[in-house]
C-alpha cells in the first residue's frame, strides 16, 4: 500500500486519495465489491468494474431474456426471477412475483394460486375451493363437468395435466384452479384447439394453464381458446398454441358487444399465428367489442406472420392496457409486432389506451413490417400516456421502430413517456406518422400531439427520421416534450415528407411552449437538417425561438423552413 497522488502511481490498482494528512496523498489499494470503480483494476479479488461498481450489475438485459445474479432488467419493475413454468427452465427478466405460499393464510390481501400471492379481480376467486374433477369426484372429465353445468357454474379442476378437446354451448361458466394447485387444459388432438365457447357463452379461466402444442400445418383459428362470447383471463397461462394460416395463435374471439379480459399476472406466451395474411400470435379481437389487459399481464415471445406479434385488434375492437402489463420481444411480419390495432372498416371510431406503467420492448417486425412497438392503424383515437416505455423496437425491412401511426389516426402522447432505442430499417426510427394515400385530406391525415415530459430520445433510422418521420400529416412537440439523440440519414430529428410515398400530402410540424429538438444527428453533410429535415416547400415548420437547437450537422434544412 504504497503512498500516491493519482492512479498511475499504482502498479495495479487505484488511488485512494481520501486519507487525511497534511501533503493529501493517498494509498494504493482496491475496492471490495458493491464499491464504486471506474476500471477493472480498482477492484480487488478478481472482481470486475460493471457499471461502476465493483463486481455491480451489467445493465440492460431485455425483458424476457435471460439473466443472471448480476445483471440490471431494462424495466426497472422486472428482476431476474426463476421461470415459474417448466419450459423453458431458467433465470429470466420478469416481474417480480407476488411472494411465495402454499395457502391462502400466507396472502396479505390476495388469493394463494400456483404457489404465488396473487391479486384477484375475478368473481371467480372468492369463497373455498373443492374440486368437481378429478379420478374421484363427481366428474372424471373436464367435458363431463361442462355438460352437467348450468349458467354461472365455477368448475374447480383437480391438479393435474388433463387432455381433451372441450366444447362449451350456450352455457356462461369458469373453470379454475384452486389454490396451490397447478392444473394444465392441453387439445387431445394437435390439430384442435383447447376450448371452444359457441352460442355467445362467457367464459371466465382462472388461474389455469392452456397448452397447445398444435401441429403448426394444420391448426385452425383460436389455437388455445376460440369464442364468440366474453372472456376472461385471470392468473392464467395460455402458450404455445398456434393457429395456421388463420387468426389468433393463442386466443380468437370475434363479435359485437363482448369483453376481453387479461389480468391478474396471466401470461400469453409462445403463440403462433402463421403462414398466411392473417395474425394476433398471442390475442386477436375483431367487431365492436372491447380488449382490456392490465394487473401484471405479460405477453411474450409470439409471433404473426402478418400483424399483431402479442396483440391484433381488428375492425371495430377498442384496445385498453393499464397497470404493469409488459408487452416484450413478440414478433410479426407485417406491422405491430406488439400490439396492432384499428382498421378502416369499422362502423364507429375506435379507441387505443396505453397507460399506468406499460412496457413494450424489444418486439421485432422481421418481413417488410411497420410499427415494431405499436401499430396505430385508423382511423381511431389514441392515448399514450402515464410512465410507459416503448424502447428497443426494430424493423428488420420496413418502417417505424417503435410506433407506426397511420390513417387519420389522432394521437396524444403524453405524461413520462419513454419512446427509445428503437431502430428502423427505412424511415422513422421512434415514430412513423402516415397519411392515409389517396384519401381525401383531412380524411386521412394522423395527427400526433407529443407533451408533458415526453422523451423521444436515441432511436436510429436506416433512412430519414430517427425520431419522427411525418408524411402528409401533422405533429405538435409542445409542453416540456424533448427529441433528443436520434441519428438518421437526414432528418436526425424529424423529417417532413411531402413526396416519398405514392400520392404527395404537404406535412406540418409545430414545436411551442417548451418543446425541444436537440442534440439529434443527420449522417448526411450539411445540408441534412440534423434538427428537421423538409423534402419540400409544401411542407411547413413553426417553432419557437431556440426550440430547435445543438443538432448536427445543422438545426433545419430542406424546403423553404427555417429555425
Amino acid at each position: 500500500k504504497n503512498v500516491c497522488t493519482k492512479n498511475s502511481d499504482c502498479c495495479t490498482n487505484i488511488c485512494k486519495t481520501k486519507i487525511k494528512n497534511k501533503d493529501k496523498t493517498g494509498r494504493c489499494r482496491c475496492e471490495k465489491k458493491g464499491r464504486p470503480c471506474s476500471e477493472d483494476r480498482n477492484c480487488c479479488g478478481g472482481i470486475s468494474c460493471v457499471a461502476g461498481t465493483c463486481g455491480g450489475k451489467a445493465p440492460f438485459v431485455a425483458t424476457g431474456a435471460a439473466c443472471g445474479p448480476n445483471d440490471v432488467c431494462r424495466d426497472p419493475n422486472a428482476e431476474c426471477t426463476a421461470y415459474q413454468y417448466d419450459n423453458p427452465a431458467g433465470t429470466y427478466c420478469l416481474m417480480p412475483p407476488k411472494g411465495l405460499c402454499a395457502s391462502g393464510s400466507e396472502c396479505t390481501s390476495s388469493q394463494c394460486a400456483q404457489g404465488l400471492c396473487r391479486p384477484c379481480s375475478s368473481p371467480a376467486c372468492a369463497g373455498t375451493c373443492t374440486p368437481i374433477v378429478c379420478a374421484s369426484c363427481t366428474h372424471q372429465t373436464v367435458q363431463a363437468a361442462i355438460d352437467a353445468a348450468s349458467d354461472g357454474d365455477v368448475i374447480a379442476i383437480g391438479k393435474g395435466t388433463w387432455v381433451e378437446d372441450l366444447t362449451i354451448a350456450s352455457t356462461d361458466l369458469a373453470l379454475r384452479a384452486c389454490p396451490g394447485d397447478r392444473v394444465t387444459l392441453r387439445n387431445a388432438t394437435y390439430e384442435n384447439r383447447t376450448i371452444t365457447v359457441t352460442g355467445g357463452s362467457s367464459l371466465t379461466v382462472l388461474d389455469l394453464t392452456i397448452d397447445g402444442y398444435q401441429d403448426l400445418a394444420n391448426s385452425d383459428w383460436g389455437g388455445g381458446i376460440e369464442s364468440d362470447g366474453s372472456v376472461t383471463l385471470a392468473g392464467s397461462t395460455v402458450v404455445k398454441n398456434a393457429a395456421w394460416d388463420t387468426y389468433g395463435g393463442g386466443v380468437r374471439v370475434m363479435g359485437d358487444g363482448l369483453t376481453v379480459t387479461v389480468t391478474d399476472e396471466t401470461v400469453v406466451r409462445d403463440c403462433t399465428a402463421g403462414d398466411g395474411s392473417n395474425g394476433g400470435g398471442g390475442i386477436f379481437i375483431e367487431g365492436e367489442s372491447d380488449l382490456l389487459i392490465s394487473g401484471w399481464a405479460e405477453l411474450t415471445g409470439n409471433r404473426a406472420d402478418s400483424y399483431g406479434g402479442a396483440v391484433n385488434a381488428g375492425v371495430g375492437a377498442n384496445v385498453s392496457i393499464s397497470g404493469h402489463v409488459r408487452i416484450v420481444a413478440n414478433a410479426s411480419g407485417y406491422g405491430g409486432a406488439g400490439v396492432s390495432a384499428g382498421d378502416s372498416g369499422s362502423n364507429r371510431t375506435t379507441t387505443m389506451t396505453v397507460k399506468d406503467d406499460v412496457v413494450i420492448a424489444d418486439n421485432v417486425c422481421d418481413d417488410a413490417g411497420i410499427g415494431a412497438g405499436l401499430g396505430i392503424f385508423g382511423p381511431m383515437t389514441a392515448l399514450i400516456t402515464d410512465r410507459v416505455q416503448v424502447t428497443g423496437n426494430s424493423t428488420l425491412d420496413g418502417d417505424a421502430g417503435g410506433i407506426a401511426i397511420f390513417e387519420g389516426a389522432i394521437t396524444t402522447i403524453s405524461g413520462n413517456v419513454e419512446i427509445s432505442g428503437n431502430r428502423s430499417a427505412g424511415n422513422g426510427g421512434g415514430i412513423r406518422v402516415n397519411w392515409f394515400d389517396g384519401s381525401t385530406r383531412p380524411a386521412g391525415v394522423a395527427h400526433v400531439t407529443i407533451t408533458d415530459s415526453v422523451r423521444v430520445v436515441d432511436n436510429v433510422a436506416a433512412g430519414n427520421g430517427g425520431g419522427i418521420h411525418v408524411f402528409g400529416s401533422v405533429v405538435e412537440v409542445k409542453g416540456s416534450a424533448v427529441i433528443s439523440g436520434n441519428t438518421a440519414v437526414s432528418g436526425g430529428g424529424v423529417v417532413l415528407d411531402y413526396k416519398a410515398y405514392g400520392t404527395p400530402a404537404n406535412s406540418e410540424l409545430t414545436v411551442s411552449g417548451e418543446g425541444k429538438i436537440t442534440g439529434n444527428t443527420a449522417t448526411n453533410s450539411a445540408p441534412s437538417g440534423g434538427g428537421v429535415w423538409s423534402d419540400d416547400n409544401a411542407n411547413t415548420l413553426t417553432a419557437v425561438a431556440g426550440s430547435i437547437t445543438g443538432n448536427t450537422p445543422d438545426q433545419c434544412a430542406g424546403g423553404t423552413i427555417s429555425c
